[in-house]
C-alpha cells in the first residue's frame, strides 16, 4: 500500500469518540442532577470515615487555616477590649472635649 491508500487512524477514533458522546449525551443530561448529589453523597461519606478521598487534604489545610485565623481575630479582639476596658477605667482622652467631659462623668 501507499502512503495514499492507509487508512487514517485519527479520523476513525475521533469518530468512534463522537458517536459514544452522541450515543450517551442524552443519559448523561438527564441523569446529571441526579450525579452530582450522589457523588457528594459519597464524598462526604468516604472523608468523615477517614479514607480521605481525592481533595480531602486541601480541606483539611482550608479548615486549619480558617481555625488559625479565628484564634487570631479572637485574641485580637480581647487584646483591644482589655486595652479599651483600661482606657475606659483610666479616662485617658487626649482629645477630649468639654461636652465628652460631661459625658464622662455622667456615665460613671
Amino acid at each position: 500500500m501507499s502512503s495514499d491508500q492507509q487508512p487514517n487512524v485519527g479520523k476513525t477514533v475521533k469518530g468512534v469518540v463522537g458517536g459514544v458522546v452522541l450515543l450517551f449525551s442524552p443519559v448523561l443530561i438527564i441523569f446529571g442532577p441526579v450525579w452530582a448529589p450522589l457523588f457528594l453523597i459519597y464524598w462526604v461519606y468516604n472523608y468523615l470515615t477517614g479514607k480521605h478521598p481525592i481533595g480531602a487534604g486541601k480541606v483539611d489545610y482550608v479548615r486549619d487555616k480558617i481555625v488559625e485565623s479565628v484564634e487570631e481575630v479572637k485574641n485580637k479582639v480581647e487584646q483591644l477590649g482589655k486595652e479599651k476596658v483600661i482606657w475606659y477605667e483610666q479616662r485617658k482622652v487626649p482629645w477630649s472635649t468639654p461636652s465628652l467631659e460631661k459625658w464622662l462623668n455622667v456615665n460613671k
